[in-house]
């Protein structure tokens, strides 16, 4: 639940800890005392099922406790919005989105960097889907999910639907342009 006098000795010898989701505000203080030197370093637990913490569609609320101290968080348990909406994909859509546009004002997306002159290829997999396809063909009618087969995620919330045409639009003339420089 926190860095102690008991267990800050193991901290200093690694490159990080994480701490369970059970904190209360005073250990998270002691915590600060003690790795002033290492705040980023210091992955404070939340339980998205909201077992020992605030949680659920309230995570933002941790999260913002949690970097006020200006520790780093780790979410357990984030496939919530999925476990409990299955089998309906389209509240799991839903509620999946509210639920990291809540927490989108707190986390730091990493950019990613594209240098024109390599290839960068994606198919957008979010890691689920409504049916199964292989190579353009129908394997499956179930819906999925496998976050192992996500793709680089984009840093937006999938409603802004002007975005996919335009990275569409924008890496198309890229392939364009690359076989007409073949011709």
């Amino acid at each position: 639940d926190g860095v102690s006098d008991l267990n800050s000795c193991f901290f200093r010898c690694c490159d990080a800890i994480f701490l369970n989701y059970t904190w209360k505000d005073w250990k998270l203080e002691l915590t600060l005392e003690l790795c002033l030197d290492r705040l980023p370093d210091v992955y404070v637990g939340i339980d998205v099922w909201a077992r020992g913490c605030v949680g659920k569609f309230e995570c933002h609320l941790s999260t913002e406790k949690i970097m006020d101290y200006g520790f780093s968080v780790a979410l357990f348990a984030p496939a919530w919005c999925y476990q409990q909406c299955k089998p309906d994909f389209p509240a799991f859509l839903k509620d999946n989105n509210k639920f990291w546009n809540l927490l989108q004002p707190t986390c730091s997306p990493r950019p990613l960097t594209y240098d024109f002159n390599t290839i960068y290829v994606t198919n957008f997999n979010f890691g689920f889907g409504r049916k199964v396809y292989e190579y353009g063909f129908l394997l499956s009618l179930r819906s999925w999910f496998n976050l192992s087969n996500q793709d680089v995620p984009l840093s937006t919330s999938l409603t802004m639907k002007w975005l996919l045409p335009t990275l569409w639009m924008k890496m198309h003339l890229r392939v364009v342009l690359a076989l007409k420089s073949l011709l």
